[in-house]
C-alpha cells in the first residue's frame, strides 16, 4: 500500500513544476487569446510548448496580458519567463536563452497616395527616418531601442492594432512590423486598401526566451536552448511560423 500511495504522489501532476509564462494577448499571429476559450494560442506559444516538450515533470502555464503588464510580470516574478529581444534593460532582470525562438525582418508601410511617396520608398535604415513620423504600440522595447532619436516622432498606440488603424487614418507617416502581422491586422480591421508595403525590409530581429532572475525555473534555460537548436536546424520553428502566416493571410 505505502509502495502504491508514493506512485500515484509522484505521479500525479499536482507535483509537477508550473511555468508561468507570459505572452501578449494582442500580437495576432504571434501570440493572442483565442476566441473560442479564451486561451494563449500563436507563433510563440507553440514553439515554446515544444521546446519545453523534453523537460520532465514541467507543467506550461501560459498567459496573456499587454505588453508592459507581460514585462512586469516577470520583473515582479509574478511570471517566471516572457518572448522578446534582448536588451540591456531586459538583462537586468532576466536571462536569456543561447537560442532564439525565432528571427524576424520589419517591413515598412505607408499611408496610400501619401505625398513623399517616392522618398519614403528610399528608406534602407532606421538612419532615414528623421523627417518622418512613426506609429507603434505603448511599452514597445524595440522602438526605444530603434527609433528614439532617429524618427521625427513616435505617436503611441495602447497596442498593435491601433498603430495599423492610426497609419490608416493617416496620424504617422509610417509603420514597421512584421509584414505577416500588418496585412492580417489590416484585413481585419478592412483598412488593405488605405496602406501599402514599403520595398526595402530593415535588419531582423531575434526574439529570445528570457526567464526571470526572480523565477526558480532558471536552469531550464540549458535544455531549452537544445531543444531551440535542434527546431531550427530540422525546419520546425519555420514550419510553426509558416503555419500561423498562411492561417491569418487566409
Amino acid at each position: 500500500m505505502k509502495k502504491l500511495l508514493l506512485l500515484l504522489l509522484f505521479h500525479t501532476p499536482l507535483y509537477a513544476k508550473t511555468i508561468t509564462i507570459a505572452f501578449m494577448s494582442d500580437y495576432q499571429p504571434v501570440s493572442f487569446l483565442s476566441s473560442t476559450n479564451g486561451e494563449v494560442i500563436g507563433i510563440e506559444p507553440d514553439i515554446i510548448r515544444e521546446a519545453f516538450s523534453e523537460e520532465k515533470n514541467v507543467e506550461l502555464k501560459f498567459v496573456g496580458f499587454s505588453w508592459e503588464r507581460v514585462q512586469d510580470r516577470v520583473k515582479k516574478g509574478e511570471a517566471d519567463a516572457f518572448v522578446s529581444a534582448i536588451t540591456p534593460e531586459r538583462l537586468s532582470y532576466a536571462i536569456p536563452s543561447k537560442v532564439p525562438v525565432f528571427y524576424d525582418s520589419y517591413a515598412l508601410f505607408t499611408y496610400v497616395k501619401h505625398p513623399k511617396m517616392e522618398e519614403l520608398k528610399k528608406i534602407k535604415t532606421v538612419n532615414d527616418l528623421h523627417e518622418y513620423t512613426v506609429c507603434e504600440y505603448s511599452g514597445s522595447g524595440w522602438a526605444k531601442k530603434n527609433l528614439v532619436g532617429k524618427a521625427k516622432k513616435i505617436d503611441y498606440g495602447k497596442n498593435v492594432d491601433m498603430k495599423v488603424t492610426m497609419l490608416a487614418a493617416r496620424r504617422c507617416d509610417l509603420i514597421i512590423d512584421l509584414d505577416f502581422l500588418v496585412d492580417s491586422l489590416a484585413k481585419r480591421y478592412q483598412v488593405s486598401e488605405s496602406i501599402v508595403k514599403l520595398p526595402h525590409v530593415l535588419k531582423g530581429t531575434a526574439y529570445h526566451l528570457l526567464i526571470g532572475k526572480k523565477s526558480p525555473h532558471k536552469k531550464a534555460l540549458q535544455n531549452v536552448s537544445a531543444k531551440l537548436k535542434a527546431m531550427h536546424d530540422s525546419g520546425r520553428i519555420n514550419q510553426i511560423v509558416q503555419k500561423w502566416v498562411s492561417e491569418f493571410l487566409q
